[in-house]
């Protein structure tokens, strides 16, 4: 079981993580999302919630590959990619929450219900943002900015807390 959470740590990382060479990612969010569905496919049992982040995970594999063949940059296919992938982030966290009170370890439920509500807020604010026809560019610049460094601070007390998860599964600190 430890080794599904390592697979939720690495899949989100290659996710999260965007290394561009001419427009050529060179850690591709397919590769990641497909991790992650092989490691919430090994958790089905664990929680229902793992059960639901395994399909929008195919789903996601889907939209990559639709990517890759045509890429497409049109509002409603990002956005819909987006809702997507909020879904399973959570998911994933609502699993990992069922764990954690099996488990009955209430600071990781707790830490993981926070860390989904504030990633669903910010992540819906700047798609909102992106969405709205700012007129003061700098104020939009800034905020957008703002949400970003917001939205990757997150990511990495997401990462954090399955790597806390998987070392509490092996017996680890729990800290």
């Amino acid at each position: 079981m430890s080794s599904r959470f390592g697979q939720f740590f690495w899949g989100l990382l290659l996710v999260v993580l965007d290394f561009r060479i001419n427009n050529f990612d060179l850690l591709p969010d397919l590769v990641g999302y497909i991790v992650i569905m092989l490691g919430c496919a090994g958790l089905n049992g664990v929680s229902a919630n793992f059960s639901k982040a395994r399909v929008l995970a195919g789903i996601l594999v889907v939209l990559e590959v639709i990517q890759l063949i045509n890429p497409t940059h049109s509002i409603p296919f990002n956005l819909f990619c987006t809702v997507v992938d909020v879904c399973m982030i959570w998911y994933l966290l609502g699993g990992i929450m069922d764990h954690a009170m099996a488990r009955e370890r209430l600071d990781l439920r707790m830490r993981a219900s926070n860390r989904r509500v504030v990633y669903v807020v910010l992540i819906a604010l700047l798609t909102l943002l992106g969405l709205a026809q700012i007129e003061n560019r700098d104020f939009g610049s800034v905020l957008s900015v703002g949400l970003v460094v917001g939205v990757l601070s997150v990511d990495v007390m997401i990462l954090h807390l399955i790597h806390r998860v998987q070392l509490d599964l092996s017996g680890g600190s729990s800290s």
